[in-house]
């Protein structure tokens, strides 16, 4: 059970439903943030341990520096899908995102309920 005191008047919805922020948008953390992406998740493909990262030249350069030690070696149709893949997802009139997004908003929101 919650102690009322520490949680008093804090809702589920409260702490939990607002958007988070993206720290990379703010102009004061432009050059100073490394997002870190993933085909296995954006792609909602289990399994499929292939990411990339976007950020000042200089983060990427110290963030190589570490990657030479963490690398998995993937086959040319995997890059090559991953790589179509991005592209469809960039087109306007795709609403892949937009959908995985409500959905996993629907399911979300019904275990909570």
């Amino acid at each position: 059970m919650l102690d009322d005191n520490v949680y008093e008047g804090v809702t589920f919805d409260d702490m939990y439903m607002k958007p988070l922020p993206k720290i990379a948008f703010i102009e004061s953390m432009k050059d100073r943030t490394i997002s870190i992406y993933s085909a296995g998740k954006i792609l909602s493909a289990t399994g499929m341990r292939m990411g990339w990262m976007i950020g000042a030249p200089h983060l990427i350069k110290a963030a190589r520096s570490v990657h030479q030690y963490n690398v998995f070696c993937f086959y040319n149709p995997v890059e090559n899908a991953v790589a179509k893949s991005i592209e469809e997802l960039t087109k306007p009139e795709n609403t892949y995102l937009r959908d995985t997004t409500t959905k996993l908003t629907k399911g979300r929101n019904l275990l909570v309920k």
